[in-house]
């Protein structure tokens, strides 16, 4: 993948095709093959893997270590990487680490939550030190003197109003003036621990960990899922296209249905990230179990046995360009719609032949980086 940096700080992708190489290709490869009666019937499903090409980053690679825990990207196209062992940005081919030895402020290296606030700053959470942002070019620590009371920062959201929310081992705070306040939840569940928040389409605030709570303006309520109380431990939220919230526990992963959370069978182990990219695909990251997508009403399922680096995937992110970046414990990968589809078609009943055909998806000019397919 190249990118290049533009004056105005946007990356772009550069790509050159011939037209006439490209049409003696597609001619070279729509071509007639015979097929024996056990051939794959035209109108088949094909292995969705096949859809996708895929590129993996380890240590060999530049990462700092292997167990990447958080992906996100900032307004200028960059791409930021929270690992065990420090911050990356990433521009596509090289990275740039920040940790405690080079940012003082990072007071501890294992970044384990992003956020990319519409100012353009960039929030940190990691797993002991505290909170982090990143404004302008400086890195500022929030941490007790701030009113952050608990330092392990699991999950980072910025609602419709502009409001930053924490979510730590041990409270739910909101950034306020500079401070940070912590937000009684003691009359619903006591020793509240958030791992995942998000706001839906009616600007309610979901927070998730040790319960599942939902605030609506100047009421709360809890919400209630089906299973043992050890596995309803709340690891993801999301709200989908079409409106429906999925809530990712260690039991597994649920589907709000009618005011009430049922379970999808085809879904094990525990769901610890959840994202649907632009094209409707869901997909789900679970600890040791691999990674799910779900399409059209089916699942299918990849493992470190085919596609992944790790059965155990930490955490999903999705690009403009319908790129699913995955942060798995051994390593980072992204997987790009691959520019070429093979289509069967019906077969010839004369000639017991059937023809290949190749669809190559164009390559656009973009603004910002990492938007490749490759």
């Amino acid at each position: 993948m190249g990118v290049f940096r533009e004056k105005n700080g946007h990356g772009c992708l550069l790509r050159l095709f011939s037209l006439w190489t490209l049409w003696a290709f597609l001619l070279a490869f729509v071509v007639p093959f015979t097929l024996g009666e056990s051939s794959v019937p035209a109108g088949k499903k094909i292995d969705p893997a096949m859809q996708y090409t895929r590129r993996i980053w380890r240590i060999q690679d530049g990462l700092p270590e292997d167990t990447v825990q958080a992906i996100q990207q900032s307004q200028d196209g960059f791409l930021w990487i929270g690992t065990t062992g420090g911050l990356l940005r990433f521009d596509g081919s090289h990275f740039l680490l920040y940790n405690h030895a080079n940012v003082p402020a990072l007071a501890d290296n294992s970044v384990f939550c992003i956020l990319a606030a519409r100012d353009g700053s960039l929030w940190f959470g990691t797993e002991g030190g505290g909170l982090l942002q990143l404004k302008n070019g400086s890195f500022r620590a929030y941490g007790q003197a701030a009113g952050l009371t608990n330092g392990f920062v699991r999950s980072l959201l910025e609602d419709d109003r502009g409001r930053i929310w924490i979510g730590t081992d041990n409270g739910l705070f909101q950034l306020v003036h500079d401070r940070l306040q912590r937000i009684d939840t003691s009359a619903y569940v006591p020793g509240l621990a958030v791992h995942a928040m998000i706001e839906d389409r009616d600007h309610r605030i979901w927070v998730g960990g040790s319960a599942l709570l939902v605030f609506d303006g100047n009421r709360v309520s809890v919400k209630h899922l089906p299973g043992r109380d050890s596995e309803n431990r709340v690891k993801s939220i999301l709200e989908t296209q079409d409106g429906a919230i999925w809530v990712g526990t260690v039991g597994g992963l649920n589907r709000l249905d009618k005011g009430v959370f049922r379970t999808v069978s085809e879904v094990k182990g525990s769901a610890r990230t959840l994202r649907q990219t632009s094209d409707g695909i869901l997909w789900i990251g679970t600890i040791g179990h691999g990674l799910f997508r779900y399409a059209e009403g089916r699942f299918s399922r990849w493992t470190s046995a085919d596609l992944l680096p790790s059965s155990t995937v930490l955490s999903l992110f999705a690009d403009t360009q319908q790129q699913v970046w995955i942060g798995t414990q051994d390593g980072m990968m992204r997987l790009g719609k691959t520019p070429v589809s093979v289509i069967a078609l019906p077969k010839n009943r004369a000639t017991r032949a059937c023809a290949c055909v190749l669809s190559v998806v164009p390559i656009l000019p973009c603004k910002g980086g990492l938007l490749s397919p490759y």
